[in-house]
């Protein structure tokens, strides 16, 4: 605690140090499945954890608070843009990355006998930046192409079966973590008398295969789960079927 509020008066408590033991890091208590941590630095007072999938930010109002915010932006929403470095200068104790995401300013302190590493980090968001918004073009050009031909066909939403879910599991949990494998179209939770069950649409059959394979046999809550295509029995095809015809009877 000492040290902790000796940091904050002199101004150390803001300059962090890189992690290199993960287990070590706030942040592993918040991953996701499949997530796993690739950077993280860390100061008395704050925490910026880098995954595979997003930037985790734990923080508190002083260096001795065990009350801690936990914020997360996510690659697939958030865009990094501006990416910045400022090395350390001769009388300095620190460099800096610098950099915005989803609209937030960014700005991390990091020793100087460590500002070798900050700069790979550095060479790291600029490099997912440059994906980022590679990717963002992209979408944006496919979207303008469909909306100037009305004749483009879009695709059906492809739909995935994830069963073994508890009661704790919502709509909006499951839109999250399924998200970041591709756009997600609807999100509907079945709970019947035993272990819960949803299905979840996405745009393309690209995107449900990515997620049946990353979450398939997945930990979620502290059960398995088990993610499969969501594939209509015969019986509930017949009886599509023989209601389509009738309707078509009646017509």
């Amino acid at each position: 605690m000492l040290k902790g509020l000796a940091g904050d008066l002199s101004g150390a408590g803001d300059v962090c140090h890189v992690i290199k033991d993960f287990s070590q890091c706030l942040a592993a208590q918040y991953l996701l499945p499949g997530e796993n941590i690739m950077f993280s630095l860390q100061s008395t007072k704050e925490e910026f954890t880098f995954t595979n999938h997003a930037l985790l930010k734990i923080h508190g109002s002083n260096s001795t608070t065990t009350r801690k915010l936990t914020e997360r932006f996510d690659y697939r929403h958030e865009i990094i843009k501006y990416v910045q470095f400022e090395t350390a200068g001769l009388v300095d104790r620190d460099c800096e990355i610098k950099f915005k995401i989803g609209g937030k300013s960014v700005s991390i302190d990091v020793a100087k006998a460590e500002q070798a590493d900050a700069l790979d980090f550095y060479k790291v968001l600029e490099l997912l930046s440059r994906k980022q918004l590679s990717n963002n073009h992209t979408l944006m050009k496919s979207d303008e192409k469909e909306a100037k031909n009305p004749n483009i066909k879009s695709e059906k939403p492809v739909t995935l079966r994830v069963e073994n879910l508890t009661r704790n599991v919502n709509a909006d949990h499951l839109r999250e973590i399924f998200g970041r494998f591709g756009i997600v179209i609807r999100v509907e939770i079945a709970v019947p008398r035993g272990k819960a069950s949803a299905i979840v649409a996405f745009a393309t059959q690209k995107d449900a295969d990515s997620a049946k394979d990353h979450m398939h046999d997945g930990w979620l809550d502290g059960n398995k789960l088990r993610v499969l295509p969501d594939v209509k029995k015969p019986e509930e095809n017949q009886r599509s079927n023989g209601s389509n015809t009738k309707r078509t009877h009646r017509l």
